[in-house]
């Protein structure tokens, strides 16, 4: 690995740090998992290790870095899905299955299906706007950084989980698939934190001139 790589490693490493120690473990986690090899009969769980780690880093990343994150949505998606089955529960005759183009259910149904639905729009429109607010100076959703970061986000997601087949290690992702998904995470982060220190090393050096009294100063 050449020194810029490794340097950019150490940039995200200390800049993931200072905000939450624990995307910094999880960050150097992943790496360390991916310098060294798996024991025979491991490959699928150090994958799946590697992938979690890096989908935990790339979700909060955005929420600890973002310029203007959006409030969360709740209650989540997640939590409502959980709640379906006590709704069932409670309407046992409930049938989604008819064949008729438009199908009767309980109004407490019709509103927890309105819910979900509208809670999962939300939450898609949010983690792409979170996205672009921290990738783009206008928070741009269609710039091509933000497809990157959210294709690149999906990949680890699906990668992430077990599932219910045990895969062959021939069919997962080798080292260097796992490097270059890793690495445009790296390079998109690194252009953020980038930007970040020019300005903060600008905003310094601006405060110097001004207490020195060696600054121009704007009438406002």
């Amino acid at each position: 690995m050449d020194e810029e790589t490794w340097a950019r490693r150490d940039r995200i490493a200390a800049a993931l740090r200072e905000r939450r120690a624990d995307l910094a473990s999880m960050y150097e986690m992943a790496h360390s998992l991916l310098d060294h090899g798996s024991n025979k009969g491991g490959e699928r769980v150090r994958v799946s290790l590697i992938c979690h780690a890096m989908r935990e880093v790339m979700a909060k990343s955005v929420r600890a870095l973002a310029r203007s994150a959006s409030p969360r949505v709740t209650p989540t998606s997640g939590e409502q899905v959980q709640r379906l089955p006590a709704l069932l529960t409670a309407h046992p005759d409930m049938n989604l299955e008819g064949a008729a183009p438009q199908i009767v259910v309980p109004l407490p149904a019709a509103r927890a299906f309105d819910r979900l639905l509208k809670t999962a729009v939300q939450e898609t429109a949010r983690n792409r706007g979170d996205v672009a607010s921290l990738l783009t100076d206008d928070g741009n959703e269609a710039h091509p950084a933000v497809a990157a970061w959210i294709e690149t986000s999906r990949y680890f997601v699906k990668w992430a989980h077990l599932h219910d087949d045990d895969l062959a290690p021939e069919v997962l992702p080798d080292d260097n698939e796992l490097k270059a998904r890793i690495a445009t995470y790296e390079e998109l982060m690194d252009g953020v934190l980038t930007e970040f220190f020019q300005l903060q090393r600008s905003i310094a050096a601006l405060l110097k001139q001004i207490n020195e009294g060696t600054g121009d100063l704007l009438d406002v």
